[in-house]
């Protein structure tokens, strides 16, 4: 699997550590940081680099319907954090397209968010704590 760039610090501090409070499911979209429930961004979807560090998740894969999202994923969103986890596309048994999670990148802190069933973009603004 090829190295993604990691969004830029901010600060010449270096993030802290948080740790999951508990293993989420492979689907889920919170992931339990230090006690708290975080919304979960897929790696597969971030770009970093080029003066650009955004996220575009279609909610969609080839040959799948949209994968619904609650309205309580969407609000979480707004409220400008996410757990990134190392995720890339992967082929299920059946040939299909499928995301498959691999561990946990870190906290950031979002803006821009425009998230509903069509989809979720938002901005890496800064990147929080390191797991």
């Amino acid at each position: 699997m090829a190295k993604v760039k990691q969004a830029p610090q901010k600060s010449a501090a270096p993030a802290r550590k948080v740790r999951l409070t508990k293993q989420p499911a492979p689907t889920a979209w919170f992931a339990e940081v230090d006690g708290a429930p975080l919304p979960v961004a897929l790696q597969h979807w971030a770009r970093f680099g080029a003066g650009s560090n955004s996220y575009n998740d279609p909610l969609t894969l080839a040959g799948r319907g949209a994968t619904p999202r609650s309205p309580e994923y969407f609000s979480a969103l707004r409220d400008g954090i996410v757990a990134l986890a190392r995720a890339h596309m992967v082929k299920d048994a059946k040939g299909e397209d499928a995301i498959k999670r691999e561990g946990w990148i870190g906290l950031y802190r979002v803006a821009n968010v425009e998230a509903s069933d069509e989809g979720v973009t938002f901005d890496f603004v800064e990147r929080l704590a390191t797991f």
